[in-house]
């Protein structure tokens, strides 16, 4: 919860929860609130690797209840365009 607060006041810092972006941890349904209502376009997938399987994060993110058009840019452009990639 510290680190959504600090995106609210640090237009610097983004969002990647990774391990803690899992339906059962708390937290997790206030980190989807939070970039489906506020930070759209800076929150990143991650996976924990090698704590966390790559494919088994990927499920869990698809099962937490974004948006379908902030799902995307989490799970990739994002991460795009925060490297200049895009």
């Amino acid at each position: 919860m510290e680190m959504i607060g600090v995106c609210f006041v640090c237009p610097n810092v983004w969002l990647s929860p990774d391990q803690y972006m899992v339906n059962r941890l708390p937290g997790a349904h206030e980190y989807v609130r939070a970039v489906n209502n506020y930070f759209q376009d800076r929150a990143c997938f991650g996976t924990a690797y090698p704590s966390r399987p790559h494919k088994h994060m990927v499920r869990e993110y698809e099962e937490l209840g974004f948006a379908p058009e902030v799902f995307e840019k989490v799970m990739s452009l994002n991460a795009l365009r925060l490297m200049k990639m895009i």
